[in-house]
């Protein structure tokens, strides 16, 4: 019941910063120690450390396609891409030098979109070969790209370190073009879901909506107040949850529509903050 949520469980994986979930396994990539660990949670009260490996220097983000594993690391700059068609064994299969501070990383069909930190970027690369990913094309922006969501009708959303999203088109993947920005904070957080991007900030305490089903003219529909500045951003179903030093926030999402722009029921529930990982 995400009215209700409690901690059913806590480990102690080292110094997680971003984690996915594929069937009964989660994995968590640690900075401090440049690590992947593996969870079995097919019982969530009791869940299993099944194993570890290495990743690139300093990881700072994992995103799930099919049974890949694509992690982003700002110590090497380096994409590197794990099998885990076994899922207790993840398998490198590549590694991929990209822009200089590569963050995250968003998955559309046979393209990565991975954000460049420092060098103002984001990098598109074919992953139709996983075993042998390229950077096919790069698109400046104007700032710090830190966090990125793609959507299946081709179109790429960049947070920046200043606050400035960035829209860009990426329908042709191999000419990426800019054809707006959004206001926003710094270190911005965003999450796109169906015709919605979500955003806010480690300088905010407020979750922004927009309605981005035209994306060339994206449509502020609301803004709501949250408890703590916001570390941590993700949309489930219908609802919300933010996170931050002061607190965690679950937001109900009930008759948002991009038709209508209504918002009747848009609630923040506050729970207390968790700061260690926990299931």
């Amino acid at each position: 019941d995400p009215t209700s949520p409690r901690v059913v469980a806590e480990l102690a994986p080292g110094s997680p910063i971003d984690l996915v979930k594929s069937g009964n396994y989660i994995y968590v990539i640690n900075y401090g120690t440049s690590v992947l660990s593996v969870y079995d949670v097919t019982n969530p009260d009791r869940p299993v450390a099944v194993t570890s490996t290495s990743t690139g220097i300093e990881p700072q983000g994992i995103t799930l396609s099919g049974d890949k594993l694509y992690v982003t690391s700002i110590g090497d700059n380096l994409l590197s891409v794990y099998d885990i068609s076994n899922a207790i064994d993840p398998l490198l299969i590549s590694t991929t030098t990209v822009s200089t501070g590569p963050y995250f990383s968003a998955i559309s069909g046979n393209y990565a979109y991975v954000t460049g930190f420092t060098d103002n970027t984001l990098d598109v690369v074919d992953i139709s070969n996983p075993s042998a990913p390229v950077v096919v094309s790069n698109i400046p922006l104007s700032a710090n790209a830190f966090q990125v969501e793609t959507s299946d009708k081709g179109y790429t959303y960049v947070a920046s370190y200043s606050g400035d999203i960035f829209v860009i088109d990426t329908r042709n993947p191999l000419v990426p073009t800019l054809i707006t920005t959004l206001p926003g904070s710094t270190f911005g957080r965003i999450k796109l879901s169906g015709d919605f991007l979500y955003t806010s900030s480690v300088s905010a305490r407020a979750l922004d909506i927009y309605d981005v089903s035209n994306p060339s003219n994206p449509k502020l529909q609301r803004s709501i107040e949250v408890p703590s500045e916001v570390y941590s951003l993700d949309v489930v179903g219908k609802y919300a949850y933010t996170s931050g030093p002061n607190g965690t926030a679950i937001i109900s999402l009930e008759g948002v529509t991009s038709q209508t722009g209504i918002f009747d029921s848009l609630v923040a529930r506050f729970s207390s903050f968790l700061e260690s990982f926990r299931v």
